[in-house]
């Protein structure tokens, strides 16, 4: 395995599959029994996390994909987000990040939609990513779409360029903004986030 930064090694160790709901891990095979088709072929996967402001829970499945991909040594994923409509990255969820050992800076100084570069290892490419909708994402290849809310999965019967979409919904944090536990929250969506893709990646580390 690929060297992350010591507190992301930490804090993925850590994590414990058990707290995974059957029904999430059937969903979670699902995915993976697609995405282990196409790198049985050698075929590139790009996976596209879909929520409705690309702010919080699709940003926190793109930065946990990268990672989990580049720590399992799986080239051949590459990871993406967007939304339905565009709006920033919440600062929760940078700080969650932080927490967890990723040194994270401000890469513009737009006051909309600023881009944000991330980084988890001294040997990897940094993570870039803002809030953007998916008419403003500029990708070419079609990809594996995951909707990360039901509000997006609503609102997208049909997501251009997807290949397949898979419905992968998770509570949003957003109802606890300003509220005594918001960041307590936070840190278990994140904490959700994390354990459920380490399960799917790690499942495709063993069957790649």
């Amino acid at each position: 395995m690929k060297t992350l930064f010591p507190p992301i090694e930490a804090y993925l160790a850590q994590l414990s599959p058990n707290n995974i709901t059957e029904k999430r891990k059937e969903k979670l095979n699902m995915i993976s029994e697609y995405i282990y088709k196409k790198l049985k072929q050698q075929e590139p996967v790009a996976l596209n996390f879909i929520c409705t402001h690309n702010s919080r829970r699709s940003f926190l499945t793109n930065v946990w994909a990268n990672v989990l991909a580049y720590h399992f040594k799986l080239p051949l994923i590459e990871s993406y987000s967007a939304g339905t409509e565009a709006t920033e990255i919440f600062s929760s969820c940078l700080e969650v990040l932080e927490e967890n050992g990723f040194q994270i800076s401000r890469k513009s100084k737009a006051p909309v939609h600023p881009t944000y570069e991330i980084k988890f290892s001294e040997a990897a490419k940094k993570i870039t990513d803002y809030s953007k909708s998916l008419a403003q994402q500029q990708l070419n290849q079609e990809f594996i779409a995951i909707l990360t809310c039901d509000e997006a999965n609503q609102a997208c019967p049909m997501v251009p360029r997807a290949e397949i979409r898979f419905a992968l919904p998770y509570q949003d944090p957003k109802a606890f903004d300003k509220l005594p536990n918001q960041k307590e929250a936070y840190r278990a969506t994140n904490t959700q986030i994390a354990t459920e893709l380490l399960y799917l990646f790690n499942a495709l580390a063993k069957i790649a």
